[in-house]
């Protein structure tokens, strides 16, 4: 039996419905990795920081926290494809007549979010405020 042209295969459909899943899990690792890798990062230069008494902390604080914009702008990037890859994977199982099990779920990471938000605002207030202080 022959497929009709704008119809894929089900094969091709399987193959992609496998990549989707994996492609969705990496957004998702990385979703944790990412803030969990800033905050070590953000740790240790504070220790190093404490332990040499550097007096660049201000200019050092203000850099962690414009890095950790960036780093925020990254996640929101990463649940953007996770989105985009689970409502394909939806799409694929609908084709393919399997059940729905792929999900987006935001909330899991929004504790995340807010520890990271609080961290940058934290410690670019803190830079500039000691910026200030120091003049």
């Amino acid at each position: 039996m022959e497929q009709p042209e704008n119809k894929p295969e089900e094969e091709s459909l399987r193959v992609q419905l496998s990549e989707l899943n994996n492609r969705s899990r990496w957004y998702g690792a990385q979703l944790w990795h990412i803030p969990f890798a800033y905050f070590g990062i953000v740790i240790v230069a504070l220790v190093q920081i404490a332990v040499n008494k550097n007096s660049y902390l201000p200019y050092i604080l203000i850099s962690i926290g414009f890095f950790g914009c960036f780093v925020l702008w990254h996640m929101f990037g990463l649940m953007d494809g996770v989105k985009r890859a689970v409502t394909e994977l939806q799409n694929i199982e609908k084709q393919l007549h399997l059940r729905q099990t792929a999900q987006y779920r935001q909330d899991y990471t929004i504790p995340l979010f807010i520890a990271l938000i609080i961290l940058v605002l934290a410690s670019i207030s803190l830079g500039f405020y000691l910026l200030n202080c120091g003049s």
